[in-house]
């Protein structure tokens, strides 16, 4: 979809059977948004025979994430704070298949509770920082 001078898609992984790790780490995820954008550079030209041709500049990925960290299956955190080098990041949702995978992501804001009697929670916005797979095997 063209919005502006950015082409854009969205997909939502979340519910029973989907996952998200981290540097090794299993987050249980309760829902995830992913959002990919790349800017639109428009190559038209006279030979173009009266009709615009564009390709596409710089791209990235974009989300927000939140779900359950069992500290009794992990005992180390994930390493969910504001960084800019958040190490191999990958979401799969079970149910079909489909997944994504971020070499780095920087962590734009997290929050984390620790309630008494309940796993930890987390909740993040990223961003890509640099190359990400995304599902079908194809790269960005």
């Amino acid at each position: 979809m063209l919005n502006g001078t950015s082409f854009e898609g969205a997909v939502r992984i979340g519910g029973r059977g989907s996952r998200c790790t981290v540097a090794s780490s299993n987050l249980f995820v309760k829902e995830a948004n992913i959002e990919t954008h790349a800017d639109k550079e428009d190559t038209s030209n006279f030979e173009s025979n009266g009709t615009t041709s564009a390709t596409i500049g710089l791209d990235e990925a974009t989300g927000d994430t939140r779900g359950d960290w069992d500290a009794g299956l992990n005992r180390f955190a994930a390493g969910i704070y504001p960084r800019d080098d958040l190490p191999q990041t990958y979401f799969i949702n079970v149910a079909d298949g489909a997944s994504w995978n971020f070499t780095y992501s920087v962590v734009l804001s997290a929050k984390t509770a620790i309630p008494a009697r309940s796993l930890i929670s987390f909740d993040w916005n990223w961003c890509s920082n640099g190359p990400y797979g995304v599902p079908g095997g194809g790269q960005e």
